[in-house]
């Protein structure tokens, strides 16, 4: 090899090694720095109607609390079953007929949603 070759072949690594080492990118790594701070969607769910069943049980080792409820002003066609983490059946008690269940738009578990309240609405 000749002595060109060897000072081509150094002048290309310490090239390619001055990339690596300065993380060289085609656009700006701070263009959306931002972006995980500007979700404008609502965290919660609102569900009103009447509940018809409920229950407490243990589901993939964990306690969960269970509810049908059929929303206001549907047919039975639309009930729905909510599962809570935990035993948040304190939240129910004394609530009867419509009420307004407020929980977590994401899973806080593959299976069971965070429970933030329970409200009573008069028609």
């Amino acid at each position: 090899m000749s002595e060109g070759n060897k000072i081509l072949i150094k002048c290309v690594l310490i090239l390619v090694l001055f990339a690596v080492i300065a993380k060289a990118d085609t656009t700006s790594s701070h263009r959306m720095s931002m972006k995980a701070f500007l979700n404008n969607e609502n965290p919660a769910v609102y569900v009103a109607g009447e509940i018809t069943r409920g229950a407490r049980f243990k589901y993939h080792g964990k306690m969960v609390t269970g509810i049908t409820i059929i929303p206001y002003r549907a047919g039975q066609l639309f009930q729905r079953d909510i599962m809570f983490c935990g035993d948040v059946s304190d939240m129910f008690a004394g609530k009867t007929g419509l009420v307004l269940i407020t929980y977590e738009r994401v899973a806080h578990t593959e299976f069971c949603y965070d429970l933030l309240g329970v409200d009573s609405v008069t028609k």
